[in-house]
């Protein structure tokens, strides 16, 4: 970003020699490289991003599970023992 923030502050002079436009060109370019880097940087975190959000809710969904299988165990004790009780 610093880059491409450094060839539009030189942009103005451009005109003024080849030079000059040639090193704008060079710096545009070099941050098109660093943005087209950074592009494939992101992506490969939304990647991984997507895999652990995957894993999170396998996670969850099994705990979740697991706590239904603790309610039904209770649930076939104590229903039948409230009918003893009465």
């Amino acid at each position: 970003m610093y880059r491409l923030k450094n060839a539009t502050d030189n942009a103005r002079f451009c005109c003024q020699s080849q030079l000059d436009n040639q090193n704008v060109k060079e710096a545009i370019c070099e941050a098109q490289i660093d943005l087209r880097a950074l592009r494939e940087e992101l992506y490969m975190h939304e990647k991984t991003v997507y895999t652990a959000k995957g894993q999170i809710i396998e996670q969850m969904s099994l705990a979740q599970g697991q706590r239904v299988l603790i309610l039904t165990a209770a649930a076939a004790l104590f229903i039948p023992m409230s009918f003893v009780a009465v």
